[in-house]
Order: structure tokens, then C-alpha cells, then sequence
């Protein structure tokens, strides 16, 4: 009888020396995957630093799908590096393109192609690009590859929280930009008034959920005709440093809500002014232009704090 339970405990224990050689190739590959995860987990925090920053998405992802693809540390630290070259050649490029957005009234939406300040910057180089050049390249950026940018806008906006009362009616328009366009239907008259009404609720929207107070009655000693834009512009200002929230927050100020009244105080811009168009003082502001710069307008709105 006990030689039979030592034959069995023989053969217990080589049944877990064998276990054993099959359960230490796993727990290789285990420790295997755990040092590739902590070689990738940077990589995973970078990209969602940059997708926080707005400002250029693509090199993030492309270099966290090289790093998912490698094989080794050389090829790893070689694409970080080429990364790091291309977002400091980047940010030159972006950094000198602002002074023309400004010059030229327009916002960066958060959401523009690379190719687009590449396009944009080489023409800066080449020192072509006066106002209907560069009007003409924004353009064609919202417009190109079957309006990529507008679809990639009305997907950040249906994914965003924020402004939930004006979403409905901003996607309508959005919706609507391509089908108009694609019929020969101007799409500044069918669609500028109400962006910029959309906008305008936005605004409200924002001053009441940072309670601010104002004035609500009119004040024509005011440049912006009341204070609520006031009230909002030094809110936006004290959280908003970055040269392309300026630009956005000028915009507001200087393009869309400069005051005109019969005392010969003119907003920059007639044609595309909240006032002027809303009240019917101007009847010439169906420039394909403005549609896409209150896209941008409203694109860039939704990540100021």
C-alpha cells in the first residue's frame, strides 16, 4: 500500500515539474509585457497631455503606435527623438503663423490639419501671403477632403458638456455648411445670423456659469453697448494666456461685438459684426469667409476656460 502512494506522489511531482516548465514561459512573456507596458505608458501619458493641448494630435499618436510596433529601446528612443525634432520645427512654424491670424482676423481652430500651417508658413517664407491668400487657404483647409474640418469639429462638439442648450443648433448649422455648399447656396446668408445668435447665447451661457454680474440694461457709453461683454472678455482674459486664446478673445471683442451706432463708432470689420448683422445695418456679409471664421470662433470657445 505505501509503495503505491510513493508511486503516486512520484507521479504528483513530476506532473508539477512539468506544470512548471509550461507556467515559466508565462510568467516570461508576463514580465516581458509588464517592461513593454512601462515602455509605452509614457507615451500613452504623453499623447493625453497633448490632446489636452489641442494643438497637434497626430505626431502623439503616430509615435504611440511606432512604440506599440517596436522591438527594442534603439527604435524607441530614435522615434522620441525624431518626435521631439518635429514638435520644435512645429511650433516655430505655429508660433510664427499667429501674427497673421490676428493681422488677418481669424482663429486657429483647435482642430486644424498640420498641413494647413505648413501650407501657411512656407507661403510666409516665400513672403506671398497677403490677406486673400491667406483667406483662400483657410478656406480650402475647412473645404478639403470632403470638409474633414467641419465633421471633425461636429465630433468634438456632440463629445463636449459644455454649452448644452446651444448644441442642437450648432450641429443643424454644422450639418448644413456641405449640403448647402455642394447646392450653390450661399452659406454665409443662410447660415452667419445664426452662428452668430448661437455664439452670442454661448456667451451667456458662460457668463452664468462663472456668475458674473453686470449691468443688463444698455449702456451706450460702452463701446460693446452693455457690459455683459465686458464683464466676460476680463474673465476670459484672467484665465486664457496662450497667444492663440488671445486671438480668440480679441475676436470676440474687436470683430463680433465692437459697437456701431449713429455717433460714427465703427467695428472693425462691418460684415461680419454681431450688431450690424443681426440688426440689419449691413446687407453685404454673405462672404464664404465668415461662416468659417465663426466655425473657428466657436471650435476655439469650447476649450477656454
Amino acid at each position: 500500500m505505501f509503495n503505491k502512494i510513493f508511486e503516486l506522489a512520484e507521479i504528483l511531482q513530476k506532473s508539477i515539474v512539468r506544470s512548471n516548465r509550461l507556467i515559466e514561459p508565462v510568467v516570461a512573456l508576463q514580465k516581458s509585457i509588464e517592461r513593454s507596458t512601462r515602455l509605452i505608458e509614457p507615451v500613452v501619458a504623453l499623447q493625453k497631455s497633448v490632446e489636452r493641448s489641442t494643438r497637434f494630435i497626430e505626431p502623439a499618436v503616430a509615435l504611440q503606435k511606432s512604440m506599440e510596433r517596436s522591438v527594442g529601446i534603439t527604435h524607441f528612443i530614435d522615434s522620441f527623438s525624431r518626435m521631439a525634432d518635429a514638435i520644435k520645427i512645429f511650433n516655430e512654424r505655429y508660433d510664427s503663423i499667429l501674427p497673421y491670424f490676428q493681422k488677418y482676423y481669424w482663429v486657429i481652430s483647435p482642430n486644424t490639419a498640420i498641413s494647413t500651417i505648413k501650407r501657411l508658413d512656407k507661403m510666409r517664407n516665400d513672403k506671398r501671403l497677403p490677406k486673400k491668400e491667406f483667406d483662400r487657404i483657410m478656406i480650402d483647409s475647412f473645404e478639403r477632403n470632403n470638409f474633414l474640418l467641419i465633421r471633425e469639429v461636429i465630433k468634438c462638439i456632440e463629445g463636449s458638456p459644455r454649452y448644452p442648450k446651444r448644441k442642437k443648433a450648432i450641429l443643424d448649422c454644422l450639418s448644413s455648411i456641405q449640403v448647402l455648399e455642394e447646392n450653390s447656396i450661399n452659406i454665409a446668408h443662410a447660415l452667419l445670423p445664426s452662428l452668430i445668435i448661437q455664439f452670442d447665447g454661448m456667451l451667456t451661457d458662460y457668463a452664468k456659469g462663472h456668475k458674473l454680474s453686470y449691468a443688463q440694461r444698455r449702456n451706450y457709453k460702452n463701446p460693446k453697448g452693455n457690459d455683459r461683454i465686458n464683464a466676460i472678455l476680463i474673465e476670459l482674459n484672467k484665465k486664457n494666456t496662450k497667444p492663440e486664446h488671445q486671438i480668440v478673445i480679441k475676436s470676440i471683442d474687436r470683430l463680433l461685438f465692437e459697437f456701431s451706432d449713429s455717433k460714427g463708432r465703427k467695428p472693425f470689420m462691418k460684415s461680419f459684426n454681431r450688431h450690424n448683422i443681426i440688426h440689419g445695418m449691413v446687407a453685404k456679409f454673405g462672404y464664404k469667409q465668415h461662416i468659417y471664421r465663426i466655425v473657428a470662433i466657436i471650435d476655439a470657445f469650447y476649450s477656454l476656460k
